[in-house]
């Protein structure tokens, strides 16, 4: 693991002086991995979609907008955070690669 960190923009851009804050390498590449899953998953499954839908109306959000919102943000977020990793010039290691199956022998 290292002990870099990038900057990541604030949403809401703030022009020239648009406020930062930074994570580790190793963060952003997990956090950056952890919304593809998500985000595939969303995709994939039209069960979690409709779990999201009825999560977020439980939460008092009209349902239809906030989903739409909230797995549009999962991949660009994801998109955001891989583009910035890729821009410092880092390539960071997949974390799901651990719980990949070893080929039987």
């Amino acid at each position: 693991m290292t002990s870099e960190s990038i900057a990541v923009p604030e949403p809401g851009g703030c022009g020239d002086w648009e406020p930062q804050a930074e994570v580790s390498i190793w963060t952003a590449g997990e956090a950056a991995e952890i919304l593809t899953l998500i985000g595939e998953l969303i995709a994939e499954d039209p069960k979690v979609t409709a779990a999201i839908t009825r999560f977020l109306h439980r939460k008092g959000a009209d349902p239809g907008p906030a989903a739409a919102w909230l797995t549009a943000s999962i991949t660009r977020l994801a998109g955001e955070l891989d583009a910035a990793l890729a821009f410092a010039g880092f390539a960071v290691d997949r974390s799901l690669a651990r719980f990949w199956r070893r080929p039987a022998q």
